[in-house]
């Protein structure tokens, strides 16, 4: 009878294994470029082969563009940081065996990705692991079932914001017509190259065909930061035109590798799949979509260029990663997902060269997120006041960034509000919780204070002789619902725009924090959704992780 495993032993066994295992891939061999072009590539054809399956939208995003974002924000800093650099030019055609690696890098960092999530889950007791007797199997699965349900609840509700971000103007048959009139042009433009490669004849009639699309883009990737605002010297208004004309031209580029013209080249393309562009080239062409001028351009593209100078930081949501100084490419996940304001600031924020600007803008976010929400309070008839210094005999304690009073139901609310950079990462989550428990903590030492009822009168003029009925706290949180590893507390924290939504329909700030304890509306959410088990396999084990299913209703 063969020897029971030591849980302990095997775990950390696998858990070293997983964190070396991507150094032994055959692709770290080759050189930057290739390397590059090669993981690019098959993160490219992933996505490519969710939309030519007509996969249903909510698919073609998790299978295809968040699959991806996560093989390359995970592989980018190997290529970076291994890879041979001679600033070699980009291969301009890819062999099977080339494209295999590709494929083989993606894979693994997509699950290390998920690998890391189980065992960070594991080490904070979140998880608990089960260790297959003989198969290379581990199980990880939920250390409760109130854990469980409750993290159902958060990522139902997720969804639903997701779900329901772009405003119905978007989605309607109008703005879709630059899409559509996009799409039958790119044929009509199509050149055959080298081997296997295809590419886009930029006349004056494509160019005015992605414009129209890039200024949808526009709109759909709306912006919390007044476009005034200078970053590196050139207004954010400029940023945003030149990340439109880049995502027009990576739905431009898409479209020319599904159209019909495919139909006589070998292996679909492959070779061309993935947007590349000498940088004076995209220069001139960004110029020309954008409507700005190629100094404007030339002084915009390096911001939203990562050129591994520090692999250590990853791509940080630039849509463009320049291997040798004089190409780049843009993966398509890039362009097609995730949001470029949340991403412009996470890399400034994490780059040592912009950090400073960073902080320099951070220190003004407040000033642009409170005055809506005290706005949205007062014409309500709720007494509130924003940046309230809580002290004691003179000296500082912390301060509340919203104190308010409503009149309908007696309740003070002490609000904190955290405008966070969405996390893409572990690490990143777990400094985002950093702040949101930070937030929660003030609120709490506030609360300490203002419990005495003369004190939170001096501070908020217009509490009635009688006192308040009850003092509560919550913080609300710029961004996605937190997913992160904050667990449930006196002082919830919610989103910005359920903090909105729930407060105009709220019959007052007790109402309102009793909601956001109990949330029912992310239990209605969850309804639709049951936990299920996925596998992923890396370095030799099979690793099955708790995941969200969709529960499908029969008629």
């Amino acid at each position: 009878m063969a020897k029971k495993r030591n849980k302990d032993e095997y775990l950390a066994k696998a858990e070293a294994d997983i964190d070396n295992g991507w150094k032994a891939l055959p692709i770290f061999e080759a050189q930057r470029s290739a390397a590059l072009l090669r993981l690019v590539t098959a993160t490219d054809d992933r996505i490519r082969m969710t939309v030519l399956k007509n996969m249903p939208v909510e698919a073609q995003f998790s299978m295809g563009t968040r699959w991806s974002i996560d093989a390359l924000t995970t592989a980018m800093p190997w290529i970076f940081s291994t890879c041979p650099n001679n600033n070699e030019p980009l291969p301009e055609l890819i062999s099977e065996p080339e494209y295999k690696e590709g494929s083989n890098l993606a894979e693994y960092a997509e699950g290390y990705d998920a690998a890391v999530i189980a065992f960070t889950n594991l080490h904070q007791g979140r998880f608990q692991a089960f260790v297959a007797n003989h198969e290379p199997r581990i199980t990880f699965a939920h250390a409760s079932e109130e854990v469980a349900l409750a993290e159902l609840e958060k990522r139902a509700y997720e969804v639903y914001e997701n779900r329901t971000e772009l405003p119905d103007s978007l989605q309607s048959d109008e703005k879709l017509k630059p899409l559509l009139l996009l799409r039958e042009i790119v044929p009509t433009k199509a050149e055959k190259g080298t081997g296997d490669r295809v590419k886009l004849k930029f006349d004056d009639e494509l160019k005015a065909a992605v414009r129209n699309v890039a200024a949808v883009e526009l709109e759909v990737h709306r912006t919390e930061i007044p476009e005034t605002t200078a970053f590196s010297g050139v207004a954010y208004a400029s940023i945003r035109k030149v990340q439109a004309a880049l995502a027009a031209l990576g739905t431009a580029h898409e479209f020319l590798h599904l159209s019909s013209i495919l139909r006589d080249i070998n292996g679909g393309a492959v070779s061309s799949l993935t947007f590349r562009a000498d940088t004076n080239e995209l220069n001139a062409l960004i110029a020309a979509v954008a409507e700005l001028s190629v100094q404007e351009t030339t002084q915009i593209l390096p911001l939203l260029t990562f050129d591994g100078a520090m692999p250590a930081l990853g791509s940080l949501g630039q849509l463009l990663i320049s291997p040798n100084g004089h190409e780049v490419v843009m993966p398509r996940a890039y362009s097609k997902g995730g949001r470029w304001e949340r991403n412009l600031l996470k890399w400034m924020a994490r780059n040592p060269a912009t950090k400073r600007q960073y902080d320099s803008f951070s220190a003004q976010k407040e000033g642009i997120a409170l005055p809506s929400l005290l706005s949205l309070l007062q014409k309500a008839k709720v007494i509130a006041r924003d940046s309230v210094p809580i002290s004691d005999a003179g000296r500082a304690i912390t301060d509340v960034d919203i104190l308010a009073f409503d009149p309908r139901d007696g309740c003070l609310l002490v609000m904190q509000h955290k405008w966070l950079i969405e996390p893409d990462t572990v690490n990143e989550s777990k400094a985002c919780d950093a702040e949101l428990e930070k937030g929660i903590e003030q609120a709490r030492t506030s609360k300490t204070y203002l419990n005495n009822q003369d004190y939170a009168r001096q501070l908020l003029q217009g509490i009635p002789a009688a006192g308040y009925a009850r003092l509560e706290g919550i913080v609300i949180c710029k961004g996605m619902e937190p997913t992160g590893f904050v667990r449930e507390t006196d002082v919830p924290v919610v989103t910005e725009r359920w903090f909105t939504e729930t407060f105009t329909e709220s019959r007052g700030l007790g109402n309102l924090y009793d909601l956001a304890k109990t949330r029912p509306d992310r239990k209605q959410l969850a309804a639709d959704w049951r936990n299920e088990f996925n596998s992923w396999y890396i370095a030799g084990y099979e690793l099955r992780l708790p995941v969200m299913a969709q529960i499908i209703k029969s008629e």
